[in-house]
């Protein structure tokens, strides 16, 4: 019995995973790093969580009327996150 039991100690033993020495002539490994989201483009707002006009005028240091007027088609009330606001340049 004792030597069945050497023996498949010595086989288990044969499975045990090896460290692999890194091979010098084999390239090096490159961790992609995430691409970021795109950027919007200068003069656009992108709607976060909690936005209304006013903060955004207010963030964007531009009149909530010129805000208002550069977005004639946007429902203030129903903001959504992600949405693009427009926004008028300074004068």
């Amino acid at each position: 019995m004792i030597p069945i039991l050497v023996l498949v100690c010595i086989a288990l033993a044969g499975c045990a995973s090896t460290i692999k020495k890194e091979d010098s002539n084999s390239p090096p490994v490159v961790q992609q790093q995430p691409t970021p989201p795109p950027q919007p483009s200068p003069g656009i707002y992108v709607v976060k969580p909690g936005d209304t006009g006013a903060k955004i005028a207010n963030l964007q240091k531009v009149g909530l009327a010129d805000l208002l007027a550069a977005n004639p088609g946007v429902n203030w009330a129903r903001l959504t996150v992600g949405q693009q606001i427009r926004v008028p340049q300074v004068k």
